[in-house]
């Protein structure tokens, strides 16, 4: 997967605890400031203080704005050599799994329980 641009699904979950150290590491106070521009956010909306209590306001407010995929995407842009598209969770890839077995499952009772005509949509 290409780290410059990190299609996100709808039901997307972001793990914030590892969110929130990639970006520790990754980001200085100023860049944090810089990245909040990129991803228009005023970063006077972080409190003053720590960076880490920045960094986890920062994780917050893009989830309230729904602004995490421009996050992620901005992220990739300035540190490619990081695999940001591992900080979040699909909860689709659970049911992409269950969608896999269901069709392998149709597909060994085709012959037996499934009309010729219809089979072609299994495949």
């Amino acid at each position: 997967m290409n780290n410059a641009s990190l299609p996100l699904p709808f039901s997307a979950k972001i793990d914030k605890v590892q969110l929130k150290n990639a970006l520790m590491i990754s980001f200085n106070k100023t860049e944090l400031k810089g990245l909040c521009f990129d991803i228009d956010l005023d970063s006077e909306q972080l409190p003053d203080g720590n960076k880490e209590l920045r960094v986890q306001e920062l994780i917050l407010l893009c989830q309230r704005l729904s602004k995490v995929e421009n996050l992620l995407n901005r992220c990739a842009e300035l540190r490619p050599e990081i695999p940001w598209q591992n900080y979040y969770s699909n909860d689709l890839q659970l049911s992409n799994s269950l969608l896999a077995y269901t069709q392998k499952i149709a597909k060994y009772y085709t012959d037996w329980h499934i009309p010729t005509e219809l089979s072609s949509f299994i495949d």
